[in-house]
């Protein structure tokens, strides 16, 4: 889910009385301003509501009222997917102290989820940690928020630990999460399930050999540890039952083409573009011509 899509279900699931919170009051005209621009928010009327904000911004206001202007004009930002900007905002607002806790908690969620998803990886994983320690429980998306943040800054076993207890959490956890969890413990080279997660990943596809998901698990676990000759043979061998899809056979031609073996991406993207399984578009086609020209150079005489 989008941060603009998360931040409109918490318009639709929190009343406002609790989303707008304050521990201060403010003038009656001012107030009826805001608490206007408030009402266009929870109907997602961005504009309206940017139109009636943006004047009491270039006011001085007291701080009251600044924080409670302040933060619906981040609401405001964030539903227009304006993150730079909704992130000036969010720094200083997250500080006012008129603003109720649970205002400035949530803030502080937003501020780091905002600064995770420019890339401010560090800085986001501090107001995050700030902010689990704030809150009693954590929801399935703060969890993969938090994998994401402490992945980033090379945090392995934290980033592991959280998107366990996601795939705990989710009554559907979905494939990707397993197969990250398990990239992220081979990294870190602690197993929640066995000792050897390579080991775990050969048992599933064992006992599920026809589940592709399986077998591009295993050929990415391949991967991470730089075992190319093995995550080819696993697209291979999954390529033979028949069960790739189109990403699987790129993957399959391109590690091919790096191990040099021209000959077999060759006939596998033939075979895929009769088949209609990848498109004959130019790409395709001057791929076809590179893999022949490598062939050509490895083996002069078996293509004439």
């Amino acid at each position: 889910m989008s941060l603009k899509a998360y931040f409109i279900a918490i318009l639709f699931i929190t009343p406002a009385s609790s989303l707008f919170a304050a521990n201060c009051e403010v003038a009656p005209g001012l107030h009826k301003k805001i608490t206007t621009a408030q009402t266009a928010i929870s109907q997602q009327q961005w504009d309206k509501a940017l139109k009636l904000l943006k004047p009491l911004s270039q006011q001085k206001l007291s701080r009251c009222a600044k924080g409670r202007m302040e933060q619906a004009l981040i609401y405001t930002w964030l539903g227009k997917n304006k993150l730079q900007t909704a992130l000036k905002l969010l720094k200083t607002t997250v500080k006012n102290q008129s603003l109720a806790l649970e205002v400035r908690l949530e803030l502080r969620r937003l501020l780091a989820e905002v600064e995770i998803r420019l890339g401010h990886y560090q800085s986001g994983l501090k107001n995050l940690q700030r902010w689990m320690k704030q809150v009693d429980t954590i929801s399935i998306r703060d969890h993969l928020l938090a994998s994401k943040a402490y992945e980033e800054n090379q945090q392995y076993q934290k980033a592991s630990e959280h998107l366990a207890q996601l795939i705990a959490q989710s009554p559907n956890p979905e494939p990707a999460w397993t197969e990250k969890l398990l990239l992220l413990q081979i990294k870190t080279g602690v197993s929640e399930t066995t000792q050897n997660p390579l080991q775990h990943l050969q048992d599933l596809v064992g006992n599920n050999p026809a589940q592709i998901i399986y077998w591009r698990q295993l050929s990415n676990a391949y991967l991470q540890q730089k075992n190319y000759a093995a995550a080819l043979a696993c697209l291979w061998l999954a390529h033979r039952a028949g069960i790739t899809e189109s990403t699987d056979i790129e993957q399959l031609i391109q590690l091919s083409q790096y191990l040099q073996q021209p000959w077999q991406a060759l006939q596998v993207l033939e075979q895929a573009m009769t088949q209609g399984t990848i498109d004959t578009g130019s790409q395709h086609q001057q791929q076809l011509l590179t893999l022949k020209q490598q062939a050509r150079n490895l083996q002069p005489n078996r293509l004439k």
